[in-house]
């Protein structure tokens, strides 16, 4: 139990995904796919090869009410294989892994799912910019101690982890994977956001219908 079996320190660094699709398809950039979605004249199908990135596409096929077919795979480096095969239509996917493919015009980037706009991809638009107002999902890592540790124990390595968070190599090191190096102000602090989080993520499986494995 991520609320009860722990006590949160901080957050480490946060990162959105990017919805990606080939450089084939015949959404050039992120309006004419929202365009395509909502239409509803056909099924787009989405790869998925992780809990994040399938909720991601789940998330906007609620927000766009557009006809979406799940395609689940094993893992990320499968699902990507296919969506450039055109087996599937589109993607949202973890930034460090379409980041190569990307550059390499490989696959070609649409949309970021963060609030702001992605370091490695400055000229990708965001979701919520691009019509979808509010859309905002990304992953996330955190520090956490067991649940009886000492409360003095627990301001200490708080600042330890905050520290280590706003140094400039982590910094650098974060922006290098699209992420951002993201501390928490206190223990408190990074507890409201993972039951945030919880309650968000939850919604998301429960209104997409996603079984429990």
């Amino acid at each position: 139990d991520p609320i009860n079996d722990f006590i949160p320190l901080s957050t480490i660094a946060v990162s959105g995904l990017v919805l990606v699709v080939a450089p084939n398809s015949p959404y050039r950039n992120i309006a004419e796919f929202l365009a395509a979605a909502r239409a509803r004249e056909r099924e787009l199908s989405f790869g998925s090869g992780s809990s994040s990135t399938r909720i991601a596409a789940e998330m906007l096929k609620k927000r766009t009410e557009g006809k979406m077919l799940h395609i689940p795979y094993k893992g990320t480096p499968q699902a990507l294989t296919d969506l450039m095969g055109g087996q599937v239509d589109f993607m949202t996917c973890d930034v460090n892994p379409a980041t190569p493919l990307v550059n390499g015009g490989k696959l070609r980037a649409l949309a970021v799912t963060s609030a702001k706009r992605d370091p490695l991809f400055p000229d990708v638009p965001t979701l919520a910019e691009s019509g979808l107002a509010g859309y905002e999902l990304t992953s996330w890592a955190g520090a956490f101690v067991p649940a009886k540790t000492p409360a003095p124990i627990v301001l200490r390595l708080h600042k330890l982890v905050v520290d280590a968070v706003q140094s400039e190599a982590m910094k650098a090191q974060a922006a290098k994977t699209g992420s951002i190096a993201y501390p928490s102000a206190s223990s408190a602090e990074f507890l409201a956001f993972v039951k945030s989080e919880t309650t968000k993520w939850q919604k998301i499986v429960t209104d997409a219908g996603i079984e429990p494995e």
